[in-house]
């Protein structure tokens, strides 16, 4: 299992990670993982916690547990808390963005190159037909990224749930577990719990494998056209945080779809995208002409069509 890790692109050249530890056994397991590469010559491992202040006791304990994984791997260890007002009001994604951007602050401040978090194969499938049932794009259905630029690292993205279990009892790892992922009412949990074995035992025991298989296959698809849109964004800019809406009419619809959705994804934040239904409504503002024209996305934000131009904007 680390000779996963010792092959990932990401980490070459690199001398000192970030790795998000929560204290459950897909964390606890990555801290072990990189840990024993750093032995052999690999990057310096820095483990850091966010505490949202919320679950009370348990979330106490988690961070108790996270620092003693640390200190047991000899590893420096950061709490990061989280203001309770703030992060109790929030959905999974408003809590999750919080999460990163803890992170990734951390991570500037102590000069480490990536974040390394602890997402496996079955988080990825999970992702996969959540994005679906979401209405996504192809870009969605690539699901997590090994590796996306220039910070955010998964590498346990090819490592099931099962095999992270027996590594963690092979190697005698001490870990707990959120008493929030038996709770059904979340999505997530309950695509887990109740969706995916239903569909593994009534369509295909494979499932996991092929949801993972369709987003390799969709990542090659739009990390090309991601690379397209980045150029169509960069020709059509113009300067004040608009876009000229020239370009993107003489690009193709499938690049000028991408650019609208890495132009909305730079203001919402990574892991958002728009639904085909926004997405078009969009695309209908950028050969729409005449009067000033809005359209509220989700994640508090907008989209304002005015004379040639296009912006994007958060209201926080």
């Amino acid at each position: 299992m680390k000779s996963v890790l010792a092959s990932s692109q990401a980490f070459h050249g690199v001398s000192r990670v970030l790795v998000g530890v929560s204290g459950g056994i897909d964390s606890t397991v990555l801290l072990h993982l990189l840990s024993s590469l750093r032995k052999e010559g690999g990057p310096e491992v820095v483990a850091a916690h966010v505490h949202h202040g919320l679950r009370g006791e348990e979330a106490d304990r988690d961070a108790v547990l996270a620092e003693k994984t640390a200190l047991q791997h000899k590893c420096s260890f950061h709490v990061i808390h989280l203001r309770r007002h703030v992060a109790g009001i929030g959905t999974e994604h408003k809590l999750r963005e919080l999460r990163l951007s803890a992170l990734e602050k951390l991570t500037t401040r102590l000069k480490a190159q990536r974040v390394v978090l602890g997402h496996q194969k079955d988080d990825q499938a999970e992702t996969i037909l959540l994005r679906l049932l979401g209405g996504s794009d192809l870009r969605g259905l690539g699901g997590i990224r090994i590796y996306r630029p220039p910070l955010w690292v998964h590498p346990l993205l090819h490592i099931s749930r099962e095999e992270i279990f027996h590594e963690a009892e092979r190697c005698g790892l001490t870990y707990g577990e959120d008493s929030t992922n038996r709770v059904t009412h979340m999505r997530r949990n309950f695509l887990r719990q109740n969706v995916i074995p239903m569909l593994k035992a009534q369509f295909n025991p494979k499932l996991t494998q092929h949801l993972c298989a369709l987003a390799q296959s969709m990542d090659l698809f739009t990390g090309y056209l991601d690379e397209e849109a980045s150029h169509l964004l960069r020709k059509a800019e113009s300067g004040d945080g608009s876009i000229y809406v020239g370009p993107l009419k003489e690009a193709p619809e499938a690049v000028r779809y991408a650019a609208l959705q890495l132009a909305y994804r730079l203001i919402a934040g990574e892991g958002t995208s728009l639904q085909r239904r926004q997405l078009r409504v969009v695309d209908h503002l950028v050969n729409v002409g005449g009067e000033m024209r809005t359209f509220a996305l989700p994640h508090n934000v907008f989209v304002i069509r005015q004379d040639d131009r296009l912006k994007f904007t958060k209201i926080n």
